[in-house]
């Protein structure tokens, strides 16, 4: 019995406890305009501050790395993976699923 566990257990359980999801989904990136969220250390989630993006940056490979966005305080640039992108058309989800929202009502795909 042993001899079959071990083998199943490294080829099955293993390879998926150790993939990396985040990198092997192409994800949609942010564009100029759209609403996003700035994750502020110092804040809680609730009070971390919204708005458009203006400009994006791109670093060398041309994949967008930075953006200028209006704060209250003036013009901000922060890192991308700072920001959280507000949608309500089509959002994707931990796990895979896709929710799709229409004007009527929500749905999960």
């Amino acid at each position: 019995m042993k001899e079959l566990f071990w083998p199943r257990w490294t080829r099955d359980v293993l390879y998926h406890m150790q993939s990396r999801p985040k990198w092997q989904q192409h994800r949609p990136s942010l564009k100029k305009g759209d609403l996003v969220i700035i994750q502020t250390d110092h804040l809680p989630p609730l009070a971390w501050p919204m708005t458009r993006i203006l400009q994006l940056i791109p670093g060398s490979d041309g994949i967008p790395r930075v953006a200028n966005l209006p704060t209250a305080t003036g013009l901000a640039r922060r890192s991308i993976n700072r920001l959280i992108r507000l949608t309500g058309a089509d959002i994707l989800l931990p796990g895979g699923w896709r929710f799709k929202r229409s004007p009527r009502e929500g749905a999960f795909n």
